[in-house]
């Protein structure tokens, strides 16, 4: 019959790697994989990674709106501004951006409209950059869908 090994009296000794380390690993394979995404050419500029960060500022808006108990409303120039950020504002013009929603803002821009009780005013944001992009965004859910 093996014997547990022991470690003074009454203790066990175990293997494994503490918690200091694990985070520590963690924390240079973040690392590495941020130099290693800045090495890529435009890895900002993706068709993925530009639908993801306007689909964040809509995410944002509609937990805005469920934590402040208010209905909370982005603009579709707001989004096209996002757009142009996500993009260093380069090659903005050659992206045909389309936002469209039932609600008008006072300064006469569609904005898709975020209410506390989950639902929105429903809308779509579209552009091309490779190829055609759309975030829909459901009027009863407030959900947002990619395509």
């Amino acid at each position: 019959m093996a014997k547990t090994p022991m470690s003074g009296p009454g203790r066990r000794v175990e293997g494994g790697f503490s918690l200091l380390e694990l985070l520590i690993v963690v924390a240079l394979l973040g690392a590495l994989a941020w130099i290693g995404a800045q090495a890529l050419p435009n890895w900002r500029q993706s068709p993925t990674m530009l639908r993801a960060g306007l689909s964040k500022v809509l995410q944002d808006a509609r937990q805005q709106s469920f934590q402040s108990g208010a209905a909370v409303s982005i603009g579709c120039r707001a989004l096209e501004e996002k757009l142009a950020d996500l993009l260093d504002h380069k090659n903005v013009s050659a992206i045909k951006f389309r936002c469209n929603s039932a609600i008008r803002s006072s300064s006469g821009d569609d904005a898709i409209v975020f209410y506390p009780d989950g639902s929105s005013s429903g809308g779509g944001i579209s552009f091309e950059l490779e190829r055609q992009q759309h975030i829909n965004v459901d009027w009863f859910t407030g959900q947002m869908s990619w395509e």
